[in-house]
């Protein structure tokens, strides 16, 4: 019995969680912070902390829409630098250690 090839329509699965990383904290340290705690509503401590540790995870496992709401509001801040990913077991193992911290 043969096998048609391509007759499924199965491609590669669309990513359905995302990660956000704030890879740098713009111009303006002060105004960052702000954003977190507004986002995220983190203690000034958390928040501070974030921004020291930039490269840094700030969500993940988050919907694409939720994921590049968060985006759009960080670079919203002069010089604030986020990528969006795909979220994958390396995002979870980095996220890990920065709790660790």
């Amino acid at each position: 019995m043969a096998v048609a090839y391509g007759c499924c329509p199965m491609g590669p699965e669309e990513a359905t969680e995302f990660t956000v990383t704030l890879v740098l904290f713009g111009t303006n340290r002060i105004q960052t912070i702000k954003k977190l705690r507004e986002l995220f509503d983190m203690s000034l401590y958390i928040a501070k902390s974030v921004v020291e540790l930039v490269p840094v995870i700030v969500a993940t496992h988050l919907p694409r829409y939720d994921a590049n709401r968060i985006s759009e509001e960080l670079e919203k801040v002069e010089g604030v630098k986020v990528r969006v990913t795909v979220t994958s077991a390396l995002d979870m193992v980095n996220a890990s250690q920065i709790r660790m911290r």
